[in-house]
């Protein structure tokens, strides 16, 4: 064999062990994100970093507290939810329902009346909203009173 040809057979060699097809690393990222996204359904917490049948605070710490961000795990497979609109009401926290989809921020032993809910306690205006509401997330004035 010659020696541009045994030149060009390393070069092909060392091309093929060094080179990673364009667009691999992306597709990986793109499929953390879809696992997420169905770790984060609506009807199941199947999120590994929060506790499967309790409620959690947030998605990465505190077992046995309940969700107070409409970005966490919302409800668990033994929790169903009331109602026709099954996929919109699922969001339940501690064995009760929530009224609205958007009145993810429950309690234990408190029920949503407002379009946002916490701990249960009502702020007359939104500063007292910010001050117990570390996220700052935004809150809904419903009927007279934010339900904080």
């Amino acid at each position: 064999m010659c020696p541009t040809c045994t030149n060009e057979r390393e070069k092909f060699q060392k091309l093929k062990t060094t080179h990673q097809p364009p667009g691999r690393i992306r597709d990986e990222g793109k499929s953390q994100k879809s696992n997420i996204r169905r770790a984060n359904d609506v009807r199941y917490a199947e999120e590994a970093r929060t506790a499967r049948g309790r409620c959690a605070k947030d998605s990465q710490t505190a077992r046995g507290r309940c969700v107070e961000d409409a970005r966490t795990v919302r409800t668990t497979r033994r929790q169903l939810a009331d109602g026709a609109q099954t996929v919109r009401t699922v969001h339940r926290q501690c064995g009760r329902h929530a009224d609205d989809m958007r009145t993810v921020r429950m309690a234990c032993g408190q029920r949503a009346e407002g379009e946002q809910m916490t701990s249960g306690q009502r702020a007359d205006d939104e500063r007292k909203v910010s001050e117990w509401y570390e996220n700052g997330a935004r809150m809904t004035v419903s009927r007279k009173k934010l339900y904080f």
